[in-house]
């Protein structure tokens, strides 16, 4: 005879997964297996941490209107793709500059002492 399921308050389990606790969490939390867990209580675990992604998001994006600089960065890298262009880059379109080895190495070698003379 199969032993009755063990009794699971549903409504932890939605609101651990709301702070975007881990199953394993959860399940320590209510006293099971991470796999009876799973096999029981996936969908509300999926919208529970859906609803964590929405409060996070909602969160920034307030963060952001308040003017937080590092926020609205970090939303436009996110969201319009937008990227920081470091100043060695090499412009679309340019060929750059084409050096042999032996001009590199010489390139390199005046570059390292210019920066031993400047720290001296």
């Amino acid at each position: 005879m199969a032993r009755p399921p063990k009794e699971i308050d549903e409504h932890v389990v939605l609101e651990l997964s709301k702070i975007a606790c881990t199953v394993q969490e959860i399940a320590n939390v209510v006293g099971c297996s991470k796999d009876t867990l799973e096999r029981r209580f996936m969908e509300l675990m999926e919208e529970g941490r859906a609803m964590a992604k929405q409060s996070l998001r909602r969160m920034q994006w307030k963060s952001a209107e308040s003017g937080n600089v590092t926020m609205q960065i970090w939303l436009g890298k996110q969201l319009l793709e937008q990227r920081d262009k470091p100043k060695d880059e090499i412009p679309e379109g340019s060929q750059g500059v084409q050096l042999s080895a032996e001009q590199f190495n010489d390139y390199v070698t005046k570059m390292i002492a210019a920066r031993r003379a400047d720290k001296k």
